[in-house]
């Protein structure tokens, strides 16, 4: 990963972490990692193990579900956390999920 896609992967695990997005009831069901988890593997980032099944959760959950899930009342939020555009995460998941 460039420099430039681990701060999106960053952007998008704080953004998950720390916006409107998800509900906590809902949080673990979506991600796949609870948000202490998710927080452990931000504090990390980027030194973390890109095998590790917490941290492969935390990137692709936070990056997929900002992208998939339905909450587009958050419009506005996301670029309260992400500088790039959904596209453009879209193509960093693509190429961290290969």
């Amino acid at each position: 990963m460039s420099e430039n896609e681990k701060s999106i992967v960053l952007e998008c695990m704080c953004a998950a972490l720390k916006g409107n997005f998800f509900w906590d009831d809902e949080f673990f069901s979506l991600l796949g990692v609870h948000r202490k988890e998710l927080e452990a593997v931000i504090e990390k980032w980027p030194n973390v193990d890109h095998r590790d099944e917490i941290t492969r959760m935390s990137v692709i959950g936070s990056m997929l579900n900002l992208l998939c899930y339905p909450h587009h009342k958050f419009d506005d939020e996301w670029h309260e956390y992400i500088s790039v555009s959904p596209a453009k995460v879209k193509e960093v998941l693509e190429r961290v999920t290969t």
